[in-house]
C-alpha cells in the first residue's frame, strides 16, 4: 500500500468549472477555459485554469517522452462548433476522463509534466511550453528517436542520425520480423473505420430522437388548442385530450432524458475508442521507426563488413566497422525493448476496450429498460383514466 501511495502523485482531480471567454473583434478569438481543482497525496491543493491548447501540449509531451506507452486521448478540435453547449460539455467530460486516467496511470501518474500542468501558473506554463518548443527544434529524425523505450531511449536518440547518414547510399526495405504487428496494424485501421461508421449511425439515431422530441412538443401545443376549443362544448372530450397532452409531455421528458444520457453513456465511449485506436496505431508507428533504424544499422554494418572482407579501408575502416556493430547492437536492444512494451500495451488496450464497450452496452440496456417501463406506465395511466369514464 505504501508503494502505491508513493507512485500516485495526485490523489484527486476534477474540472470544477468551464467558461467561454469572448475575445477579439466579434469574438473571433474567443476560447474556453477549464478550471481544474486537484489535491496531491501530500495534502496540498491547487487550482489552475487551462485551455484546449494546454491539454494538447500535455498530451503531446507525454507522447514524445513515452514512445512505447499509449497516452490517453483528448477530444478532437472543432473549429466551427467549439462554443456550442454540446461540444463544450463533451470536452469537459473528455478532459475530465483524460486527467482521471493520467493520475492513476503507473507511468503518467507521477510524471513531472503532469505536475507542471496541474500546479504551474499560466505564466509558468507558458515558459514550460516555450522551453519544450525550443527543445523540439532538432530535425524530424531526431524527434522520432526520443525515448523509444525507457531502457534504451538514449541509444536510439543518439544514433539514428548517424546510422541514417551512414546508410544514405544503401538500398534496403524494412522487413517486418513479426507478422503479428502487421496483423494488428490492419486490425486497428479497420477497427477505426468500423467504429467511425457506428459512431455516425449513433449520432444520426440520437439526432432523430431529438428531432422527434421537438416535433412532439409541437403536437402537444396543437392538442392543447383543440382541448381548449372543446372545453365549453364537450368537456369530457376536452378532459380526455388534456390527459393525452400530459401523457405526451411526460413521454417527451423521458425520451429527452434518454437521448441526453445515451450521448454520455454510448456515444462518448465510441468517440473515446476512435481516439484510443489512433493512439494505439501511433505505438505501432513508433515501433516501425525503431525497426527501420535497426535494419538501417544492420545494412550499414554489412556494407562495411564487405569492404573489410575485400581488404579495403585498413585500420580506419576496421574501427568504423566495430563502431557500426556496437550501434547495431544497441539499436537492436532498443527495438526489442519497444517491441515487448508495445505488445504489452496493445494487449492492455484490447482488454480495456472490451471492458469499456461492454459497460457502455450494459448502461445503454439499463437506460432503455427504464425508458420503456416509464413510457408504458404513462400510457397505461391514460388507458385507465379513459376506461373509467
Amino acid at each position: 500500500m505504501e508503494e502505491t501511495k508513493q507512485e500516485r502523485l495526485v490523489a484527486s482531480c476534477e474540472i470544477s468549472d468551464i467558461k467561454v471567454v469572448e475575445d477579439g473583434p466579434k469574438g473571433l478569438q474567443s476560447f474556453v477555459t477549464y478550471h481544474i481543482r486537484s489535491e496531491f497525496s501530500n495534502g496540498t491543493q491547487h487550482l489552475c485554469v487551462r485551455r484546449y491548447s494546454d491539454f494538447e501540449w500535455l498530451q503531446k509531451r507525454l507522447e514524445q517522452d513515452h514512445k512505447d506507452v499509449i497516452v490517453p486521448p483528448i477530444p478532437d478540435k472543432d473549429a466551427f462548433f467549439r462554443f456550442s453547449p454540446e461540444v463544450v460539455h463533451f470536452r469537459r467530460r473528455q478532459f475530465g476522463r483524460f486527467l482521471d486516467r493520467l493520475i492513476v496511470h503507473p507511468v503518467f501518474g507521477d510524471a513531472k509534466t503532469l505536475e507542471v500542468f496541474l500546479t504551474a501558473t499560466e505564466e509558468q506554463l507558458a515558459s514550460h511550453k516555450a522551453a519544450s518548443k525550443t527543445a523540439d527544434e532538432p530535425a524530424s529524425e531526431q524527434k522520432e528517436q526520443q525515448q523509444v523505450g525507457a531502457a534504451a531511449a538514449s541509444a536510439f536518440f543518439s544514433m539514428l542520425n548517424t546510422v541514417s547518414n551512414i546508410a544514405t547510399n544503401l538500398t534496403t526495405e524494412v522487413q517486418e520480423v513479426d507478422s503479428s504487428f502487421t496483423d494488428k496494424k490492419v486490425y486497428l485501421e479497420l477497427l477505426r473505420e468500423k467504429l467511425g461508421q457506428t459512431l455516425n449511425a449513433t449520432e444520426n439515431y440520437i439526432q432523430k430522437n431529438t428531432d422527434y422530441v421537438d416535433q412532439t412538443v409541437g403536437i402537444t401545443k396543437e392538442i392543447e388548442a383543440f382541448e381548449s376549443f372543446e372545453r365549453a362544448n364537450y368537456p369530457e372530450i376536452s378532459e380526455a385530450f388534456s390527459k393525452f397532452r400530459d401523457i405526451e409531455l411526460g413521454v417527451v421528458e423521458v425520451l429527452d432524458r434518454r437521448s441526453k444520457n445515451e450521448r454520455e453513456m454510448f456515444e462518448d465511449p465510441l468517440r473515446d475508442h476512435v481516439a484510443w485506436t489512433v493512439a494505439a496505431e501511433r505505438l505501432l508507428d513508433n515501433r516501425a521507426r525503431a525497426l527501420k533504424a535497426y535494419q538501417l544499422a544492420q545494412a550499414a554494418t554489412k556494407a562495411k563488413q564487405e569492404k573489410v572482407d575485400a581488404g579495403q579501408g585498413g585500420e580506419t575502416l576496421a574501427l568504423e566497422l566495430q563502431k557500426a556493430k556496437d550501434q547495431e547492437a544497441e539499436l537492436g536492444a532498443a527495438f526489442e525493448t519497444i517491441s515487448i512494451n508495445v505488445k504489452k500495451q496493445l494487449e492492455e488496450y484490447q482488454n480495456d476496450k472490451s471492458k469499456a464497450l461492454r459497460l457502455a452496452l450494459r448502461e445503454l440496456a439499463r437506460e432503455n429498460i427504464e425508458y420503456g417501463e416509464q413510457t408504458i406506465a404513462l400510457w397505461k395511466d391514460l388507458g385507465k383514466s379513459l376506461q373509467a369514464k
